[in-house]
């Protein structure tokens, strides 16, 4: 397993919050990205560049410059 690499973003409400992206393999032997926030909850890349969302579209975050 590879170190995930740490992104900086900031939530709705103005709070920090990182980011962590992984290389995970599928379980048709290809590889793609997957994004967490540091506490576990999982996220989904919007049509929006460089925002993320949790799985139940609630919650939004947008990576800092």
């Amino acid at each position: 397993m590879t170190t995930p690499e740490r992104l900086e973003a900031v939530g709705q409400r103005g709070e920090a919050c990182i980011i962590l992206r992984n290389e995970v393999t599928l379980p048709n032997g290809t590889r793609a990205d997957a994004w967490t926030l540091a506490t576990g909850e999982r996220l989904r890349p919007t049509d929006e560049p460089r925002v993320f969302e949790t799985l139940d579209g609630h919650r939004r975050f947008r990576l800092r410059e």
